[in-house]
This record gives structure tokens, sequence and C-alpha cells, in this order.
């Protein structure tokens, strides 16, 4: 046989193909026959997933738990371990936390007022060959604009869902913390739950038909800490998770409304116990121990 022919017959129908790779070959979305995508964001060199999606593009979500930052530092690709450039920045205006995380072990201090910029457009990934030769027959990345995109790229005129526990003093108001805007409107929180001292707050905004999307933060309570934090349609689904970045265990999952299943292991890697997080606190829902019988 030399080749694979197509049948011509047009009832049939591809159930399901792959519409995006990263760099390190994993499936980073896919669209069914239906025309509905589903995509995965993968942190710590692009190696785990840290989120994945349901109805929507893998650049139309957005989700950032700062427990791959140090990871990424001693990474010495920059292909896979350049962070999104949409995303909360170290420095003066916030830095990263030990401690006092929701989930993981790190956490994001907002000090001050930083931007988080991106472009709105329309394109998707369609077939084609990528690459070409140079005179010397070696291979390279043809540039096709938003093929390499640099990560949250939402669509014009789409609703969206922006979740994130927040940590403050003053837990019983429905305070942020913070002022969030997009296109100079302020963001209109609620607060869904408060639970161990966090409390997840969430608000929608509409994107329009500009270019240009910039989401900013100003601190507006002394010590405000952020952790677990989603952009994503609001007609999509998302999970998360979160891994120990030593032992790369994991140690959260967060469900569609952002509330976590924690796993706590004992020193030789077993899981010992599993906790849920609810609207009435974190609950026990599952605790085993195992030992060797001595000779």
């Amino acid at each position: 046989m030399t080749g694979i022919e197509n049948n011509s017959d047009s009832l049939w129908v591809t159930s399901n193909y792959v519409t995006r790779y990263n760099a390190q070959g994993q499936e980073i979305e896919n669209k069914n026959a239906l025309g509905i995508f589903s995509s995965a964001l993968y942190g710590f060199g692009q190696s785990l997933p840290k989120a994945v999606a349901a109805n929507a593009q893998q650049r139309e979500v957005f989700y950032e738990n700062f427990d791959d930052r140090n990871f990424n530092r001693l990474c010495a690709t920059t292909d896979v371990c350049d962070p999104d450039l949409f995303t909360l920045k170290e420095g003066s205006a916030g830095a990263l936390v030990t401690g006092a995380a929701h989930s993981g072990n790190y956490a994001f201090e907002l000090k001050g007022t930083m931007d988080l910029t991106t472009r709105v457009h329309n394109m998707q990934h369609k077939a084609g060959i990528y690459l070409s030769n140079n005179p010397l027959g070696e291979y390279f990345k043809k540039y096709i604009p938003e093929l390499y995109s640099g990560g949250f790229s939402p669509m014009p005129y789409k609703r969206h869902i922006v979740s994130v526990w927040v940590k403050h003093s003053d837990l019983k108001s429905n305070d942020p913390g913070f002022l969030m805007t997009v296109y100079g409107v302020q963001l209109d929180f609620k607060r869904k739950a408060t639970v161990e001292g966090w409390k997840l707050m969430e608000a929608e905004f509409t994107t329009n038909n500009q270019e240009s999307l910039t989401l900013r933060l100003a601190k507006t309570l002394d010590g405000i800490i952020l952790d677990d934090l989603r952009v994503f349609p609001f007609d999509a689904q998302m999970k998360s998770y979160t891994y120990d970045d030593k032992t790369m265990r994991l140690m959260a999952e967060l469900d569609e409304n952002n509330y976590a299943t924690f796993y706590e292991y004992d020193d030789e890697g077993t899981l010992i116990r599993v906790k849920k997080e609810t609207e009435r606190g974190i609950m026990t829902i599952k605790e085993s121990r195992s030992a060797y019988r001595k000779q």
C-alpha cells in the first residue's frame, strides 16, 4: 500500500481532530464534529496540565496559581518556559508569597497597580504546513500571524467570567480588596463564598471589537493576597490543578466553581487524606493509613 486514501463519501465526518500542540508535543486544543473546542493549559515547563476547559479555545482561557514560577526560573529552554504575557508580574506592584496559599505552596500579594494587556481577535488555527527550509536545508518556523500566540487572547463580543480567591483582613464584607477595570469600567465583584480565611470573588465582563484588551488591577486594602485566578468564557466549563513544585505531586483539583479538593501525602509519597472545600468549610472525605508489619 503506497498511501492512505480518504473516503469520498460526504456522509462521513471527522469526529475529533487536534488543532494545537505545545512545544513539548502535548495536545492543548481539539475540535469535535460540532465545531466545539476543548483545550488545556500546561505548566511546569509545559509538562503538566494546570487547567482544562470545555467549549473554549486554548487562547480563550487563563489560569494562574503561581506554583510553577520558581520551577520555570530554572528552565533553560525559553520556548518551553516563557510565562504567559498576560499575567501578574512580580516587581514593585506585586510579589510571590509562601505559607499563605489557597491551594499549593504559593500565592500573589498585590502591592500596587498593574496592567494585564493582550490582543482581541477572532482568528483560528487551521491545518497547514508551518515549517520551511532555508538554503542550508535547515528547518524554521514560518511567520503566520497568531500561530504561535503568547497566551490569553479572547474573542471579540464575548462574555467572560473572572474568578479569584482573595485573602485580606476584612473577610465579612463583599469588598475584594482591589479594583479591576476593563475598558476603563470597574467590574462588580460578588462574594460567592468565604472558606477558612479566603473569599471567592466573581465578576463578568464582555469584550468589544477593540484589538487591545487591558485588565487593570489596583490594590485598595493592605495585605491583599490573590490565588487561583481564572478568566474564561461565560458558556465554558473549566477545571484546574495545583502541583507541588518539588515533588510534582497533585496537591489540589479545583472544580467548575473554583472549589478545591485537597490531597495530602505522607513522607513516603502515599496519599493519606482527601479534603473537599465547600461553602460550609473544608471537610475530610477520605483518610487512610498503611504500614508494613515487622517480622
